[in-house]
């Protein structure tokens, strides 16, 4: 149980950038990849920040 709470806050973190840019893809198609780049580089920075 332990286990599955350290990655539970990624997972939602996954599930919820996922989300966000599908629904910004279906209202504008080149903002969906900004978005879910920028979801990525946030992600990379709060990734380095736990080492």
């Amino acid at each position: 149980m332990k286990n599955i709470l350290k990655f539970i806050d990624d997972f939602f973190y996954i599930v919820g950038a996922s989300l966000a840019s599908y629904g910004v893809w279906l209202i504008y198609k080149p903002a969906g990849y900004i978005t879910a780049g920028i979801f990525m580089v946030i992600y990379a920075i709060l990734i380095a920040s736990k080492k």
